[in-house]
């Protein structure tokens, strides 16, 4: 499918988010497992906090991340022992106090185009289509008691997408709903996350996603979408490195 045309799934937002950065005079805390870290609460890490990250799924002084994606099976292990691991096409990088400071806040809305903010709460954004003069792809948030992100809903050309996410009681998501349309087809997505590893600051550096596919095709002849059928589900691997202040 088109880029320009589908918002595509953004565990990205919340979910894998990864991204290339320099190293140099960084430092990367230590990955230590899930029975020693105990998981992150918001009233521990509100100091250092801004929405900017916490719509991101990250805690702490984060000054950048990089996840690297392995798909495999329902057993966690690789589909293919040969197979290398890839680089998730996310990307972001935050200031010490916890805003952006690229241009973007997903693949498709930037920063600049921010028309809407509650406090730090992004509510609305839009961008340009490079390729569609005078058109643009839109998006709208809405935020749960927590102030952590409910519901993202981004409209583009002959395309549009609704997230909906879903947090344990320490704030992380554990589930992100996806029902979106393009190009002749419906999508429903559900995607799970188990964390395995966390770093001394609480961020998962290793979990397991489980995605769950369901899609409906456009029927010309009854000019309406068919019924869901169900795909094979995918599994991935998800491994973050995070540099912090």
């Amino acid at each position: 499918m088109k880029k320009l045309l589908l918002i595509l799934p953004i565990a990205a937002i919340l979910n894998s988010c990864g991204g290339g950065v320099a190293q140099q005079n960084q430092t990367v805390a230590p990955e230590t497992s899930s029975q020693q870290v105990s998981t992150p609460k918001s009233k521990k890490t509100e100091q250092f906090l801004t929405q900017d990250l916490r719509m991101h799924n990250l805690f702490g002084k984060v000054k950048t991340f990089k996840t690297m994606i392995t798909d495999c099976g329902a057993d966690q292990k690789p589909l293919n022992p040969s197979s290398e691991p890839y680089e998730d096409y996310f990307s972001l990088q935050y200031d010490a106090q916890g805003h952006f400071t690229g241009d973007i806040t997903d693949m498709a809305i930037n920063v600049s185009g921010v028309k809407k903010r509650e406090g730090d709460k992004i509510i609305e954004a839009s961008s340009p289509i490079e390729d569609f003069p005078g058109m643009e792809i839109s998006g709208v948030w809405t935020y749960n008691g927590d102030n952590l992100v409910q519901k993202y809903v981004a409209k583009g050309v002959e395309s549009e997408a609704e997230y909906e996410y879903s947090y344990n009681e320490d704030c992380e998501l554990i589930q992100t709903l996806e029902r979106s349309s393009a190009e002749g087809q419906n999508y429903k997505i559900k995607t799970s996350y188990q964390i395995l590893k966390r770093d001394e600051q609480g961020n998962w550096t290793e979990r397991f996603a489980t995605i769950e596919t369901e899609t409906a095709a456009w029927d010309s002849n009854k000019q309406d979408y068919g019924a869901f059928q169900k795909e094979e589900n995918r599994y991935e691997l998800q491994q973050r490195t995070i540099t912090y202040y």
